[in-house]
């Protein structure tokens, strides 16, 4: 790991908590692992998901009732508010 440095009062840690930027990121990791990491393969794979089906299933019906007629209706609704 990495060496912090010695402080006289905690002002001074709180303006320079790490001896550099390049310590950075290794805290973070400390402070917060990573957890259930997906491999690049795995990540937003919808072909395999537990999700595929309700991701399919959104996108249909958004396309299907979002149509011109549809969004008119809506704009001229929010609008009418200003």
């Amino acid at each position: 790991m990495f060496n912090r440095i010695k402080f006289s009062n905690m002002e001074d840690k709180i303006k320079n908590p790490l001896d550099s930027l390049d310590h950075w990121e290794d805290d973070l990791l400390e402070r917060y692992p990573e957890k259930n990491l997906k491999s690049k393969e795995e990540y937003k794979d919808y072909d395999t998901s537990d999700r595929a089906e309700g991701v399919k299933n959104f996108y249909k019906l958004n396309h299907q009732y979002q149509t011109y007629d549809f969004v008119s209706k809506k704009r001229k609704r929010v609008y009418s508010f200003q």
